[in-house]
């Protein structure tokens, strides 16, 4: 059996539900980097690489549920995000665009 390598690569350079959050210029660059250096055979060997950017939370949640149901047993699954975060007032991180609040 042959371990399959899957990566679901997140870039979000733009909050439009979150006013406050400055938009940032590399998280796309971050993505496209990335895929390159792990679909090399050299360095990283990954089979699929799923790259988002500037998905709606909804997107990349299914994108994610989609590659979960994809990997079997044995297999590698890495999901990267590049973009802002946020600390709540119980001390929990969340990714922005991915929390249930800038999904609606």
């Amino acid at each position: 059996m042959n371990e399959r390598r899957y990566a679901v690569l997140i870039g979000n350079s733009s909050f439009p539900q979150e006013p406050r959050l400055s938009s940032l210029r590399c998280p796309e660059n971050d993505v496209d980097g990335l895929q390159e250096l792990l679909r090399s055979k050299t360095y990283g060997g990954f089979t699929d690489t799923v790259p988002l950017k500037d998905a709606s939370s909804n997107e990349a949640l299914r994108k994610i549920q989609e590659v979960f149901n994809l990997a079997e047993r044995d297999d590698l699954v890495l999901i990267y995000y590049s973009g802002h975060g946020k600390q709540d007032l119980e001390g929990t991180f969340t990714w922005q665009r991915l929390t249930p609040r800038s999904a609606c």
